[in-house]
């Protein structure tokens, strides 16, 4: 193929099947090709604040970069930077150019600056701007390079670049979270510690707190606030599963928040509160806003055993059997326990049996002597209301009491 025209082509083939077969995969009849013609090169855009945060009416500078990797060199480059409507009065300051780069034109309004630049291979435009903050809140400012008609770029997607700029007063607000203690049982209560901090650098009056807990949580209650460094509490609302507050912050400050919950199931709780500065504040970072305490509720069960023998009273050469009774009163299983029975001097266990009630399951026969005098035996099975009978004979070697 021969090129005619400047520009990147794509060119195509497709393949089709006959009438009489049916293709099952359509999403590869077709690929394609690309092929830059005439003169290319990758320009980029970056652009970057003097400070990520100010007041409104005071100015921030934003340095605006221009760049031209090739590989050919680029003339008449358009170069473009349009202000939000919350930022104005912008004013063009200064520009400068590594390796060949300049600014050959320039019109600077109060919000648009329009230019032109000339960029050799491996060249930098800087260009400075500076502009006044407006109305209060988070904006973005983008500013955008573009080759001129006959020229290919080879990467447009770094053609724009942006900045953010938070306007307004700024309160960085924290929060974390611990619970005292960590693991409870049904029924009983773990106490939450919250402390919310603002590090400024402005006041953040009327922040607010909110505590919600999870499903196996319940019965919250408020305790306490501490403020320290001018922090307080000035206002608090509590239900079974929720906590909202109100709180003054001043910079450098913070609250020291106790909270109530009781357990009312079991399993690991998560427990979540967040802070969440006041309108018309800024908060800049708020991956600091979210807090989170765990809280384990193990499954509870009452376990026993009794041993018992039916004589009082053996001569040494005789045997006799004892009556082992393992039971789990609940509520919960406690799969996996282990019964241990060891001789005293005076008697050799010779054998033992098992009988069960209750939905328990005997460990599997033949039951051994030496594993429940070691190891111990294993109760696989062993659901709350249960219970397990091992009958243990013993052959009586001497006299006293064994």
């Amino acid at each position: 193929a021969v090129a005619t025209a400047n520009g990147a082509p794509v060119n195509a083939a497709t393949v089709i099947a006959p009438a009489a077969a049916n293709d099952e995969n359509l999403a590869n009849n077709m690929g394609t090709a690309s092929v830059v013609v005439g003169p290319s090169a990758d320009l980029s855009a970056t652009k970057a604040a003097s400070t990520p945060s100010l007041a409104t009416g005071q100015t921030a500078t934003f340095t605006l970069s221009f760049a031209n990797s090739g590989p050919s060199a680029v003339t008449s480059a358009t170069l473009n930077d349009l202000l939000p409507a919350s930022m104005g009065a912008l004013t063009f300051v200064s520009a400068s150019g590594v390796t060949g780069a300049t600014l050959t034109n320039q019109v600077t309004t109060a919000s648009v600056f329009n230019g032109t630049a000339t960029l050799p291979v491996g060249s930098t435009l800087t260009v400075v701007l500076r502009a006044v903050a407006g109305a209060t809140g988070s904006v973005i400012n983008s500013a955008t390079v573009a080759v001129p008609a006959g020229v290919t770029d080879v990467n447009p997607a770094n053609n724009l670049g942006t900045v953010t700029v938070n306007i307004g007063p700024q309160a960085d607000l924290s929060l974390t979270k611990s619970s005292t203690p960590t693991v409870i049982l049904y029924d009983q209560t773990t106490t939450f510690t919250l402390i919310a901090s603002n590090t400024g650098p402005n006041a953040a009056t009327n922040a607010t707190v909110r505590d919600i807990l999870p499903g196996g949580l319940f019965g919250m209650t408020f305790l306490s606030a501490t403020g320290f460094g001018g922090g307080t509490l000035t206002a608090s609302v509590t239900s079974s599963s929720q906590f909202d507050a109100t709180l003054t912050l001043p910079a450098n400050c913070s609250v020291s928040i106790s909270l109530r919950a009781k357990a009312g199931a079991t399993g690991t709780q998560l427990n979540q509160a967040t802070i969440t500065a006041p309108i018309g504040t800024i908060d800049p970072a708020l991956s600091n806003n979210l807090a989170q305490a765990t809280v384990t509720i193990p499954v509870s069960t009452s376990l026993g055993i009794t041993k018992t023998n039916v004589v009082s009273s053996l001569t040494a050469g005789q045997t006799t059997s004892y009556a082992i009774t393992a039971f789990n009163d609940g509520p919960a299983a406690a799969d996996g326990t282990i019964v241990k029975d060891i001789s005293s001097a005076g008697l050799v266990s010779t054998s033992v049996t098992c009988s069960a009630s209750g939905g328990a399951i005997c460990p599997t026969a033949p039951i051994s002597i030496a594993t429940m005098q070691g190891a111990g035996l294993n109760l696989a099975t062993f659901p709350g209301s249960s219970s397990l009978i091992f009958t243990v004979i013993c052959g009586v070697t001497a006299t006293g009491l064994p």
